[in-house]
């Protein structure tokens, strides 16, 4: 977490690692002392990525620290989910047919999540609300051309590197 005093770590009770899916757990820890300072708390169960890497589709944590924006993939359509560090239930808030870029980015105020999708011909960056509701695409490129992207310190516009240019939006 931001602050240093949550891990998000993932477990299989499976031998083959993750096929049917990883369970998520937070568990708060001390640096200073090198352990955990309580139990784990399940934060969400046979989590699924959409390729065989992953750390390459984590979730990323809010800037205060008490949720984490998970992409998985769900049994007929790729989703965002929201994981709260007390262990509440997860709140999914899209669901796409299109494959998720990986590491959705929280803008700095945590109001919002900014986010790739991946179609068969084009990526497309989309931005919605951290509670959820339609998401807003801000920038569409032929695949493969989308670079990286961020927030502005202010959350009012995603910055992103496409074919040559940064764009502001």
């Amino acid at each position: 977490s931001p602050d240093c005093k949550k891990l998000l770590y993932a477990a299989s009770a499976t031998a083959d690692w993750g096929t049917n899916g990883l369970d998520f757990y937070i568990v708060p820890i001390s640096l200073k002392d090198g352990r955990t300072t309580g139990p784990a708390k399940l934060a969400f169960e046979r989590w699924r990525t959409q390729s065989r890497g992953a750390s390459e589709k984590t979730g990323a944590w809010s800037p205060d620290g008490t949720k984490i924006v998970m992409p998985h993939k769900g049994a007929h359509a790729n989703e965002l989910w929201i994981l709260l560090a007390d262990g509440g239930k997860p709140i999914r808030i899209t669901q796409t047919p299109d494959e998720l870029g990986p590491r959705p980015q929280w803008s700095p105020d945590g109001r919002k999540i900014a986010f790739k999708l991946i179609a068969t011909d084009r990526e497309m960056l989309q931005v919605i609300p951290a509670e959820g509701g339609t998401a807003k695409t801000i920038l569409t490129t032929p695949k493969g051309q989308l670079a990286p992207f961020g927030w502005s310190a202010d959350s009012m516009e995603v910055v992103a590197a496409c074919d040559g240019a940064i764009s502001r939006f």
